[in-house]
């Protein structure tokens, strides 16, 4: 059990690391108020995307900050269509978290961080960071995750790729939370394809 955990530990790191190795094009701070491709009728702001652009090893990822007067089910279903259409390579991955929080989304990704530099370093690796110490800062913002029940982030859509050849197949499905004061309650919704994982 404890190689099995090892392995997959390792694969990780190693997943993290291509794929930000293979990254090319990140933006920040790209305010999106009535997207040409699209017929959203509200604004959202893409706080930072990441892409990939190998063929090899198609993914984006992105985080969204989306006011919560506009975050109803129709309104994410639309902008993750919008977002999918946007990133349509083949076989292309995709990973978009929303948050209507802004401190929560600058929290979430000062751990996500943390967590990877902390992994790699388990494994001898450098990182820039490589002399912070394991335990997670106490700052405001960090303190902030331990007091909330369940993720920082309020939607998390994801495309995945079953298959190769002829019979790959595309899943595109989201979790989200229907009532923003209760984060711990949470509905996922299959938008193309099928929930390889349900009850995860």
């Amino acid at each position: 059990m404890k190689v099995r955990h090892l392995i997959l530990a390792l694969g990780l790191a190693v997943t993290t690391m291509i794929a930000f190795t293979l990254v090319a094009q990140t933006k920040f701070q790209r305010y999106v108020d009535t997207p040409k491709e699209g017929q959203l009728n509200f604004p959202f702001e893409i706080v930072d995307e990441v892409v990939a652009t190998s063929d090899a090893y198609p993914v984006s990822e992105a985080r969204i900050f989306l006011d919560p007067r506009y975050y109803t089910k129709d309104n994410l279903e639309s902008l993750f269509i919008w977002y999918s259409s946007q990133h349509d390579r083949k076989g292309e991955l995709i990973k978009v978290l929303v948050y209507t929080n802004k401190s929560n989304l600058v929290a979430d990704k000062e751990v996500e961080k943390w967590q990877v530099n902390k992994l790699l370093k388990s494994f001898g690796l450098e990182t820039s960071s490589s002399g912070k110490p394991d335990a997670l800062p106490h700052t405001e913002k960090n303190d902030a995750l331990s007091q909330r029940s369940g993720p920082m982030y309020d939607a998390y859509f994801r495309r995945r790729i079953e298959g190769t050849g002829e019979s790959e197949k595309t899943n595109e499905l989201y979790t989200y939370c229907p009532d923003l004061n209760n984060p711990t309650v949470t509905e996922t919704i299959v938008m193309k394809g099928r929930d390889p994982f349900p009850g995860m």
